[in-house]
């Protein structure tokens, strides 16, 4: 009888494995000197029937050809052998969660045995058994690898060709590297060595050399870097040309410290002026000015017809203006009873200041008014097309009279 035959306990086992999306844990291979019953059907078996010794896993995985089957490659030698013996049947053996180690594949080598010498004779014997087993639509396979196992010499010099001329994707484009540090993220220990190579060159392009660095104020490549010594050139200029603007008092840097006997001293400004190199004791030409004093108030300034004194005047600002509400404000009033809709909104109206607003209830209409005292005093005119009146509040009382 000659083939790999899946046990009863190993079909039990993927359909369990399958039903919990588990892996399939292999966790040894054995081999033996015994053969099948007459009449014992080899699917039906729960061990080897004359175990011998443990075989070491070499290699496994899914079968490139069939994703329902695994291979699995185990090595017998003379290494530890007392007394030679004949490899008639060989197992494969998994884990169970619930029952343990089962027999889980069995192979009848009788017609095709493998005789194993002792490792004192002189002649040794070393056997590779390869098993494809049946695995279904299991999740994964897993076994422990033998690090005693030996390696064949077609499988050594594939290695040894692989290590001394890689073949890695060498496109420089790798999905997840767009920058150095996204690169510096792939480095690991461990990582795979063609992957290593892969990432590498796709890395190096972000990586800075010499021959890109730019030493002169000459090229327009926005994507080469500056030197750190022209960097320095650059910057000794730029501290000599502010200098020299202070100096020279140029409309971009002339500034006026000025004590003006109307608006006092602290006001700080620039020179506008087509005579930007002159300063201000120098009466040639008409000069303008832009300043601040020390609360922040704005001032123009003028010095013309050769005058050695600036005349200074302040600009206005909001805060100078009268004080106007203007805000559109709004009800759920909508009885169109203008009176309501003012007391329903009083403590929205601005205190201590005129105020004129538009309202809305049923109808648009604007009020005017000034309130004071926490929203307890005051009196709003309000206008609308078919009448108008006023609304009072004294001590938080409120009253109206209907104008019209």
């Amino acid at each position: 009888m000659s083939g790999t035959v899946l046990t009863n306990k190993g079909l039990a086992l993927i359909t369990k494995l399958v039903a919990a999306s588990t892996e399939l844990q292999i966790s040894r291979v054995a081999v033996g000197t015994g053969r099948v019953p007459s009449g014992v059907d080899p699917q039906t078996m729960v061990d080897l029937n004359e175990y011998k010794m443990d075989a070491q896993i070499e290699s496994y995985g899914v079968s490139p050809d069939q994703s329902d089957v695994a291979y699995i490659a185990a090595q017998v030698s003379s290494i530890g052998v007392s007394a030679g013996f004949a490899v008639t049947e060989a197992g494969v053996f998994a884990t169970d969660p619930d029952v343990g180690e089962i027999l889980y594949a069995y192979l009848d080598l009788t017609e095709d045995p493998q005789y194993i010498y002792a490792e004192t004779d002189a002649i040794s014997k070393f056997a590779e058994i390869t098993f494809n087993v049946l695995i279904g639509s299991v999740a994964k396979v897993t076994a422990y690898v033998s690090p005693g196992a030996l390696t064949k010499k077609v499988d050594f010099n594939a290695f040894k060709e692989s290590v001394e001329t890689p073949e890695f994707d060498d496109s420089g484009t790798v999905e997840g590297i767009s920058s150095f540090p996204t690169f510096l993220e792939t480095m690991k220990s461990k990582m795979n060595f063609f992957q290593f190579f892969r990432n590498l060159k796709a890395g190096l392009q972000f990586v800075l050399h010499a021959g890109q660095i730019v030493n002169n104020c000459v090229t327009d490549n926005a994507g080469l870097p500056l030197s750190a010594a022209q960097g320095k050139a650059l910057m000794d200029k730029y501290t000599q040309l502010y200098s020299d603007m202070r100096t020279k008092n140029t409309p971009y840097g002339n500034a006026v410290n000025e004590t003006n006997p109307v608006l006092g001293p602290g006001i700080y400004g620039y020179i506008i002026s087509r005579f930007g190199t002159q300063n201000k004791d120098n009466a040639v030409g008409d000069k303008y000015y832009l300043a601040v004093d020390a609360s922040g108030r704005l001032y123009g300034g003028a010095q013309v017809n050769n005058a050695t004194d600036i005349t200074w005047k302040r600009t206005t600002t909001k805060d100078d203006l009268p004080n106007i509400f203007t805000t559109t404000l709004g009800t759920s009033n909508q009885e169109g009873n203008h009176v309501t809709t003012i007391k329903g909104l009083w403590n929205s109206f601005p205190e201590k200041q005129v105020f004129a607003c538009n309202l809305v209830d049923a109808n648009n209409f604007c009020v005017f008014g000034f309130i004071y005292g926490d929203h307890k005093y005051g009196a709003v005119l309000y206008l609308a097309y078919t009448t108008c009146g006023i609304v009072k509040c004294t001590d938080g009382n409120f009253s109206d009279t209907k104008l019209g």
